[in-house]
């Protein structure tokens, strides 16, 4: 099982090295260093404590809490073939080897694995793990319980989708399971985290960087114990570090008292500072020991079976380093230092005695043709460098805040200016020139952080030359033209009125934008046809969908009616200029010269100019409103963090709609149905006054109905007002033609919906009515939403709530 590392319940027992009491007592000493060290513990070390080798291998106090929670789910009555607890912990806190640890007490109970290669894919994985548990059983259906260590994932959704294939091939093999087949417990590094456990509560446990009574006395005893064994136990600076409960001054002193002496230009205060600064950024990153060795001109000595070895050569400075295997992009072995803690502060340090910038360390690391030459370890090494400039913190992705640009980048700018920031981001450029997410964020710091559009639109434009399909690149050149949209708006006051030529400048860059967020959403729909494919694979790499040029299009759409607000004729102070308006944006009125004096002559030529663009801005706000109206009713987040990022989207798409429906609604639909004038008016002027009201509620899509269902959405009244709206508008269609296809089926759902959030409601149609427009078909088509798509809505729940509905119609959930 190549995806899996097993724990065999005899791991490390009855080995031919424990017969050998000298090479054992060396294997003993050799691991327990590297571990007290900062290395990885193996089982090896919990070995050596179960039988007595050493002293009590230290628990934190979290542990049993994990463990009785995994004991629980494992014998809880629910049907679930897969759980998932997780283990939110502080980078170098012992999360990992916790996690381990737990693992090596339940090996007796479970059949206990960790996952050990991330980069299969999830399919494959999912059928070792489910032939793991059913081998040896007595029979086909039977299984014992698996308990799988996953350790650090990208972001949790990849958990989820791991999950989900756990699932699909347990379902495949037949397994019979009143309790979880699988376990999964995933171990995650969090900046804060008691705040991730909040999230799931009942599923997850946090192991912060601070140690409690009982854990300090036992790593008093513990350090006792290393003394006595062990040479230079005060290097064992990992140890130390939680021995002292992370004390910043012991850190302090560390690092300072170690760096003492450096020379500035030395190649060992710049391997130090390499390595220092991709260990502070990118999360397990290492160098491998053949590029340290080559860079600093390690050749093989006289001897023929010796070479001089980094240690000798960085000699004291050897103390905050560890060698550690690397198993991604071929098995090697790298360079790292002994801890995060340690990383960062070395970079204070350089900064601090030796002036020496993170600038500095970046743009040398990128220079240094060195660890960019073909050799072990150079393609990782090259995607760390890569991620350091260009990848973002994000809550949804389980960081503590959102950065507006990667950590590093942000912390450049506020420590050394926007300047060293250019410096370092166009070296990555010449670098990495085929890379246009470096381009991308060049762009975004010009306009977001130096308002300068000019250089941002120039690398904002190479990116989309070298990766034209990219949506997200599409949405940074129109988050750029939008920029500068708002910023040329803002320069135009009462005393300031606009002049035909910046008319004609802001809705030019209006029109660019509008295109730009167009291309974004077809790339996108392009993306999720390529997603599809890729899910139906079982790849485990999967992409995020991008609605940013959706809620872009909205923004500008918005900004140009906002634009046309400063031509005096559609001031918004006056209700028949506003009027208009509207009828101008909807296309049904048009300024002739006999309407404005000889002033405007030239603004209305610019209007006529751009009248194409101006007659699509209803259309295209429909169509982004549209898209986020079933985006948000039929998908539903895998994660706690992506939901949380979703309605903060969800709250401006909102805020957005009712300053679009401002713009161009004069009155509601509950208004219409009451109006006095109503049975003047012609059945085909009523037919649209019903269609627009309708189009405001967001009833004439499916999943605007819908969204009525759920707790934020359930409005009786409007929903009155829906149903009585399609009856006037099927009434009055005296042919099928004169019919919209989805009118029926909207009119059925209506009355659904309706008798969900209000049976007693007196408009709701009979079943004989219902059944003229074709129930079963609808019944049909929304069953057929709810089962084939990520719907939050659970149509069964919402029917067992109102016991009426059986005798109104056929039992859905039968």
């Amino acid at each position: 099982m190549t995806s899996l590392d097993i724990l065999c319940v005899n791991e490390c027992q009855d080995t031919e090295i424990e017969s050998d009491k000298s090479k054992f007592q060396e294997l003993l000493k050799d691991r327990e260093e590297h571990f007290y060290r900062g290395g990885k513990a193996t089982w090896w070390n919990f070995y050596f404590s179960s039988k007595n080798y050493t002293g009590p291998f230290i628990k934190r106090d979290v542990q049993t809490t994990l463990k009785e929670q995994i004991e629980s789910w494992s014998n809880c009555g629910k049907p679930i073939s897969v759980k998932i607890i997780t283990l939110f912990h502080h980078p170098g806190c012992g999360g990992t080897t916790t996690a381990m640890h737990v693992l090596w007490e339940l090996r007796k109970t479970f059949r206990c694995a960790t996952l050990s290669r991330k980069t299969d894919n999830f399919s494959d994985i999912a059928k070792e793990v489910a032939t793991f548990s059913v081998y040896g059983s007595p029979s086909r259906n039977e299984f014992y319980p698996v308990l799988l260590l996953v350790d650090e994932f990208e972001d949790e959704e990849s958990v989820s989708i791991l999950q989900n294939n756990f699932q699909s091939a347990i379902a495949e093999r037949y397994i019979r399971h009143e309790k979880p087949v699988v376990i999964i417990l995933n171990c995650v590094r969090s900046q804060n985290p008691e705040v991730s456990a909040k999230s799931y509560p009942t599923n997850s446990v946090a192991l912060s960087n601070k140690l409690s009574e009982q854990e300090q006395r036992a790593f008093k005893r513990k350090l006792d114990e290393i003394e006595k064994n062990h040479e230079n136990p005060g290097h064992f600076y990992s140890f130390m570090i939680m021995k002292t409960n992370f004390d910043k001054t012991y850190i302090e002193n560390t690092v300072r008292n170690t760096l003492k002496g450096l020379k500035e230009a030395s190649k060992t205060t710049q391997l130090i500072s390499f390595i220092a600064l991709l260990n502070k950024y990118v999360k397990h990153s290492t160098i491998s020991v053949s590029m340290c060795e080559e860079f600093l001109g390690i050749t093989a000595v006289n001897s023929t079976w010796l070479q001089e070895s980094i240690e000798d050569t960085i000699g004291s400075y050897a103390t905050i380093f560890i060698r550690t295997e690397v198993e991604e992009y071929g098995r090697y072995e790298g360079l790292r230092i002994i801890h995060p803690l340690i990383a960062q502060q070395c970079i204070e340090e350089l900064k601090n005695t030796y002036h020496i910038q993170q600038s500095n360390i970046m743009l040398d690391l990128l220079q240094t043709n060195v660890f960019h030459a073909a050799g072990i370890g150079r393609e990782i090494l090259t995607q760390n460098m890569k991620s350091m400039l260009v990848t973002r913190h994000r809550k949804e992705h389980g960081y503590e805040s959102d950065t507006l640009f990667s950590p590093l980048i942000e912390e450049i700018h506020k420590d050394e200016g926007s300047l060293n920031v250019e410096t370092v981001l166009k070296e990555g450029t010449k670098r990495f020139h085929q890379n246009p997410f470096i381009c991308q964020a060049l762009a975004r710091h010009f306009y977001i952080r130096e308002k300068n559009f000019t250089d941002s639109f120039d690398w904002a434009k190479k990116a989309v030359r070298i990766l034209p399909s990219n949506s997200f690149i599409l949405d940074t050149l129109g988050q750029i033209y939008k920029s500068e949209l708002k910023a040329k708006m803002e320069a135009i006051t009462e005393d300031h009125p606009i002049s035909p030529e910046e008319l004609d400048g802001l809705l030019k860059i209006a029109s660019n934008a509008s295109k730009t967020f167009e291309e974004c959403q077809e790339q996108t729909e392009k993306s999720e046809k390529e997603r599809s494919e890729c899910e139906k694979s079982n790849s485990r790499h999967y992409g995020v969908y991008n609605t940013a040029g959706y809620l872009g299009q909205i923004e500008v759409c918005l900004y140009t009616v906002d634009v046309l607000l400063y031509i005096p004729w559609f001031k918004s102070n006056d209700k028949l200029s506003r009027k208009h308006l509207k009828q101008f944006l909807s296309g049904r009125w048009d300024i002739s010269v006999d309407n404005v004096s000889k002033d405007y002559e030239v603004v209305n030529c610019v209007l006529g100019e751009h009248r194409p663009f101006l007659m699509k801005l209803k259309a295209s706000l429909i169509k982004a409103f549209a898209f986020f109206q079933d985006y948000f009713v039929y998908m539903k987040q895998k994660t706690v963090n992506k939901e949380s990022t979703e309605f903060k989207t969800r709250v401006k798409v909102s805020d957005l709609r009712k300053k679009y429906i401002d713009q161009f609604y004069d009155q509601d639909l509950m208004q219409i149905i009451s109006g006095k004038d109503q049975k003047k008016k012609s059945d085909l002027l009523c037919k649209e006054e019903y269609r627009a009201g309708l189009e405001q509620y967001k009833a004439d899509k499916f999943s605007g109905i819908m969204e009525y269902l759920t707790d934020h959405g359930k409005d009786v009244k409007k929903m009155e007002s829906i149903v009585k709206a399609f009856t006037y508008l099927l009434e009055k269609s005296t042919h099928e033609s004169e019919m919209l296809p989805r009118d029926k089926q909207n009119f059925i759902l209506a009355n659904i919906v309706l008798h969900c959030i209000s049976p007693k409601s007196a408009e709701i149609k009979p079943v004989e009515t219902l059944e003229k427009y074709g129930i079963l078909q609808t019944l049909c088509v929304t069953l057929d939403f709810i089962t084939n798509t990520q719907n939050p809505i659970s149509w069964p729940h919402y029917c067992s709530g109102h016991k009426t509905s059986k005798n109104w119609i056929p039992n859905l959930n039968t």
